[in-house]
């Protein structure tokens, strides 16, 4: 799309660093990205958190851990309530840990780094939770949730982390559970020695390969990318406006949508250069599924953190 960005009024000034990357492949503009969003923001349950005498929500990884031990329940061999699971939320935590251990499974020019350093830091923090808990119990937990979609929705997961996409599934299935009374939003912990390498993903409008009509699919992007039909798509999907400034300019409907929008919109204002999980690359998808496969495997308790990373850069590098 780069001979015709200027032609449709998409400008690179008007999106955050990592949202504009997100639609580019070797320095080639593919796509108009239309959402940004924080991935890995901490949700908490204020009334939980009162009857266990905690006031705010961790900042760090061991507060959390403390936290969450506070507000664990356990009746025979079942919980009936627990503090936080670390793979439970967003499908992508276990890079979003790496992150802020501050590395990650993937660098821009395509490298493999899946058993780096923050990533064993990573799966092995998870590993711990499942011993700690029992990863029998901790399975029987979730898959006791009433209304199908997550214990968080339920009352009866303390904290989770994930994305905003979680804000329309409360507001559906939680009718009484109000968002500043009930429940609230704030970053994640950070580990000791880590950063505020906080994640970010959204969606971009794309040009199809060898579309052949290429006029009206570059009308059909400038109309979708105009302020008013951006905000719009954005506030009806309960989505964060990748452009700065349609953001600012949504920002009061989605607010006014859903004030759990709120922490992440400032999120976002606070940290505009949020980082995707992985780099446009052509082994993007490799990495994640491999990733996710070994870190099912160190939380599964089946292999170590060491061995499941190692095997999952060899089989990501391998191609398999």
């Amino acid at each position: 799309m780069n001979p015709y960005l200027k032609q449709i009024g998409i400008s690179k000034q008007d999106y955050p660093s990592g949202a504009w990357a997100s639609a580019m492949y070797q320095n080639d503009v593919y796509g108009a990205p239309v959402d940004w969003d924080p991935d890995n923001m901490l949700y908490y349950n204020i009334d939980l958190m009162k009857k266990a005498g905690i006031s705010s929500p961790p900042k760090t990884f061991s507060q959390l851990w403390d936290d969450a031990k506070k507000m664990t329940i356990k009746k025979g061999q079942e919980y009936t309530q627990m503090g936080f699971i670390p793979w439970e939320g967003y499908i992508f935590n276990v890079f979003g840990w790496a992150h802020l251990y501050g590395g990650t499974p993937q660098s821009p020019d395509g490298k493999i780094l899946l058993n780096s350093p923050a990533m064993l830091k990573s799966v092995t923090w998870e590993q711990q939770w499942a011993k700690q808990y029992g990863r029998n119990a901790i399975g029987n937990f979730v898959s006791s949730t009433p209304s199908g979609m997550d214990p968080f929705i339920d009352g009866k997961l303390a904290f989770m982390v994930t994305g905003d996409w979680e804000l329309p599934n409360l507001q559906k299935y939680t009718t009484n559970f109000k968002f500043g009374k009930d429940w609230g939003v704030a970053t994640a912990p950070i580990p000791k020695g880590g950063t505020t390498d906080y994640l970010a993903s959204g969606w971009a409008w794309v040009v199809p390969k060898r579309t052949p009509h290429l006029k009206e699919t570059l009308k059909v992007i400038q109309w979708l990318s105009e302020p008013q039909h951006n905000a719009d798509w954005c506030v009806g999907s309960g989505w964060i406006p990748a452009s700065n400034p349609v953001l600012k300019q949504a920002t009061p409907m989605l607010v006014k949508e859903n004030p759990g929008f709120q922490p992440f919109i400032e999120e976002r204002n606070l940290h505009p250069n949020l980082t995707p999980e992985f780099p446009a690359t052509n082994n993007a998808e490799t990495v994640e599924t491999e990733g996710t496969a070994a870190e099912n495997k160190v939380y599964n308790l089946t292999m170590s953190p060491k061995a499941a990373l190692n095997e999952a850069q060899t089989r990501a590098k391998s191609g398999i």
